[in-house]
């Protein structure tokens, strides 16, 4: 994941000299509804409510943060995630969680709450990154959630 957010640096690197000034320059986080339907047995798999069409499917959101322009969006760093709710999680249980390994730690994320994977990945996104004016977000509601949670730290 590392490996991403330093690639997409670069390409925005490269990216800059033609860009227009006038354009401000964004960073962009969006959950996206990854649908299974036809998987049973996969792990962390969960019931996923779809704010598009306002129903409940088997899933997974896709955690996205990215940097636009405007015309180009360019993923910068991201997280799967999933429910910790036992009525809601359909697939298997985690076989580990040692945090120990790659795989253990992206479990647990994947079932922490998505404001505090986004604060996460947003300041992993600013050790690499931090030359942009606005951040948008694409999450239902996760802007004043966010704000909350500054003004309690």
């Amino acid at each position: 994941m590392r490996e991403s957010r330093f690639i997409a640096v670069k390409l925005i690197s490269v990216l800059k000299p033609v860009i227009d000034r006038r354009r401000r320059l964004a960073l962009i986080v969006d959950d996206t509804l990854m649908a299974r339907s036809c998987s049973k047995k996969t792990e962390l798999l969960a019931k996923v409510y779809d704010h598009d069409k306002h129903e409940v499917l088997t899933g997974y959101r896709g955690l996205t943060v990215g940097w636009s322009d405007g015309n180009t969006f360019l993923p910068v760093n991201f997280a799967l995630m999933s429910t910790k709710k036992k009525e809601n999680m359909i697939g298997n249980q985690p076989v580990t969680a040692d945090q120990r390994s790659i795989a253990g730690r992206r479990r647990t994320q994947a079932q922490r709450p998505m404001n505090a994977v986004t604060v996460e990945l947003l300041k992993q996104t600013k050790k690499v990154y931090y030359r942009y004016r606005d951040r948008l977000y694409d999450v239902k509601g996760l802007y004043e959630r966010l704000a909350a949670a500054k003004t309690r730290q």
